[in-house]
Order: structure tokens, then C-alpha cells, then sequence
């Protein structure tokens, strides 16, 4: 009979547990964003949890701390993290480029070229910021894929942007190609610290649009110089020769991991002998038509 109580007092003792468990889990969840009914609500959510990754007597914290216990529960709060971060990265976005005016729009901005190295530069920082976060509620405990799952929203969001902005470079081969590189730079840079995600594969796509729209700027350019006498109008000829001058110091600012002075890319050669071997073609064929007149 002693046993038998023992047993109903144990199994008692278990499911207050349980209880006291899911009561931490419901609190946890929805503090940091669980059930949110919109992505605004999820986004708010997940702004005023931000305050228990930098205080250990924080009562989110204290209830993830002790969920560490019961690991599906742990696992439910960090997938509920990600999403709300999720759906704040992407609000607090469009609140930066907002606060910015026209320097903040892809279709209206003076510099699509800087406009691009900005939102990248702002993208970096907010994995920054997440990282942060993420470490302070969760330990290093799948850190990665925390900050994944938080900035991957942001992949659709940097994308679109990015692609207004190049189709306002179409006929500047240089801007196209310096392009290129910032977001090459930025995907590997992402891609080391998340892996190989959503948001570094958005990165990898842009560059290679960006280095496309380089190509074709640079074959108009050249198609141009050709199809002009140069010694009737060395206009062509010139834009041909500035254009690839422009292209090198693109290349040469663009950002990279070494502090050493970047060698060029062979994207950059690529780039600069389509602006450019078309009028050394066209200078070619009107100095041996010369000598084959003089021949005559």
C-alpha cells in the first residue's frame, strides 16, 4: 500500500511538473512572439524581448534558462524566436530606407550603386545585432541557425531592392560591375557566418545579375565604338576608353577580407576588353584598309 501511494504521489508530483513546465513554455513562447495574429504584432513582440538577452534576472530568460530541461519545449521557444526576428528584421527595413527619403528607394535614389552598398552594409550589422540577441536568450546553443531563420527574411526583401536599383544601371557598365562585387563580397561574408542560406544565396544571385548588366553595358559600348569611323568621330572611342578606365577603379575599390590592395578580377578584364577591343578592331581595320589604298 506504502508502494502504491509512493507511485500516485511520484505520478502527482510528474504532472505538476509538466504543468509548471507549460505554464514557463506558454509564458516564453509568447513573449517572443508565438501566436502573434499579424507579422507587425510578431515584430513588436519580438522588439520587447530584446531586453531579456542582456539581463540574466529578466523573466524571460529566467523561464528559458529553466526550459532548458525539457528540450522540445527549449526547441519550440527558438523557433518562435526566429520567426518573430524574422518578421522584425524585414519591419525594421523598411523603417530604415523609410527614414531616409529618396536616398532610401532603389527606383528614386541619385546612386543606385551606393544605395546598394548601404542596404548591404545595414544588412551585415543586423546579422550583427541578431547574433547578439540570438547568444544573449539562447547561449550558442544552434546560434547559426537562429540567426538564419532570423534574417532570412530579409533575402526576398534585399533582393527586390537591390534588382530596382540595377535596372537603373543598364548603361553604366563600371557601377554594374562595382555592383558585383559588394554583393559578392557580402554573401561570402554572410555565407561564413549563417552558411549557405537564403540570404547569401540572394546575394550570389544579385552579383551574377549585377555582373550581366556589366556585360551588356560594356558589349553596347563597344558595339557603338565599332560601328563608328574613329577619325570622323572619336566620341565613341573616347566613351569606350572611359568607361574602361571607370571599370578599374571600380574594381580597385571594391571591398575585400585582405587589407592588401585587391588584385583585378578576371570579371573586370572581361568587362573592359568588350568596351575596349572593339576599337582597337575598328583602329585595326582602318589602318590596314589604309596601307592596302596606299598598296594600290
Amino acid at each position: 500500500q506504502l508502494c502504491d501511494e509512493g507511485e500516485a504521489l511520484l505520478a502527482k508530483l510528474d504532472g505538476a511538473t509538466a504543468a509548471a513546465y507549460r505554464k514557463l513554455f506558454e509564458f516564453a513562447a509568447s513573449s517572443l512572439g508565438r501566436g502573434a495574429a499579424t507579422a507587425t504584432d510578431a515584430a513588436q513582440k519580438a522588439a520587447s524581448s530584446e531586453a531579456a538577452a542582456t539581463d540574466a534576472r529578466h523573466p524571460l530568460k529566467r523561464a528559458l534558462q529553466a526550459l532548458t530541461q525539457r528540450r522540445a519545449l527549449y526547441a519550440a521557444c527558438r523557433d518562435a524566436c526566429g520567426a518573430s526576428r524574422r518578421a522584425l528584421c524585414v519591419a525594421r527595413l523598411k523603417e530604415t530606407l523609410a527614414e531616409r527619403g529618396a536616398a532610401g528607394d532603389a527606383t528614386k535614389t541619385t546612386d543606385p550603386a551606393r544605395f546598394v552598398s548601404d542596404l548591404l552594409a545595414w544588412t551585415h550589422q543586423t546579422l550583427a545585432t541578431e547574433a547578439d540577441v540570438a547568444r544573449g536568450l539562447f547561449g550558442d546553443d544552434g546560434l547559426k541557425a537562429l540567426v538564419s531563420a532570423a534574417v532570412e527574411g530579409l533575402a526576398a526583401a534585399v533582393g527586390d531592392r537591390i534588382g530596382a536599383a540595377l535596372g537603373r544601371l543598364v548603361d553604366d557598365a563600371a557601377a554594374a560591375h562595382g555592383v558585383a562585387c559588394v554583393c559578392g563580397f557580402y554573401a561570402d561574408a554572410l555565407a561564413t557566418k549563417i552558411g549557405r542560406g537564403p540570404l547569401p544565396e540572394a546575394l550570389d544571385k544579385a552579383s551574377q545579375s549585377a555582373a550581366q548588366t556589366a556585360v551588356d553595358a560594356a558589349q553596347r559600348v563597344g558595339a557603338e565604338a565599332r560601328s563608328v569611323d574613329a577619325r570622323r568621330d572619336a566620341a565613341p572611342a573616347r566613351k569606350a576608353l572611359d568607361v574602361a578606365e571607370a571599370i578599374v577603379r571600380a574594381d580597385a575599390a571594391r571591398p575585400v577580407q585582405s587589407s592588401e590592395a585587391p588584385a583585378a578580377t578576371e570579371a573586370a578584364g572581361t568587362v573592359v576588353a568588350l568596351a575596349l577591343d572593339p576599337v582597337l578592331a575598328s583602329y585595326k581595320a582602318q589602318l590596314e584598309a589604309e596601307v592596302a589604298r596606299d598598296f594600290a
